[in-house]
C-alpha cells in the first residue's frame, strides 16, 4: 500500500485517513477518534494529532506494528458497522 499525501500531513487539530486498517490500528494504539465523515461511499477518520500518531502510521507502514489479533479484529468490525450505520 501507498501512503497518500493526505494521510501523511497532520492539520492543526487533526490528522486524517482513508484507511479503514489504519484508523483500526490507530484507536487499537489508543489514539482518539473525533469523528467519521462520508463522502459518497467513502468514509474519512479523523483522529486527534499528537506526538504519537505520526510514529505509530510510520510504524504501520513500515509493518513493524504489533496489535492483539482480536482487538484489531473486533476494532475493524465495530468501524465497518459505525459507517453501515451513517449510509441508512
Amino acid at each position: 500500500m501507498r501512503m497518500k499525501k493526505n494521510e501523511r500531513s497532520q492539520v492543526s487539530a487533526a490528522y486524517q485517513t482513508h484507511d479503514l486498517d489504519l484508523a483500526s490500528t490507530l484507536i487499537c494504539e489508543n489514539c482518539s477518534l473525533m469523528k467519521i465523515s462520508l463522502t459518497g461511499n467513502r468514509a474519512m477518520f479523523h483522529f486527534e494529532a499528537n506526538a504519537r500518531i505520526s510514529k505509530i502510521v510510520s510504524k504501520f507502514w513500515d509493518d513493524t506494528i504489533k496489535v492483539p489479533p482480536l482487538k484489531y479484529s473486533n476494532t475493524r468490525k465495530n468501524l465497518k458497522s459505525r459507517i453501515y450505520s451513517m449510509k441508512r
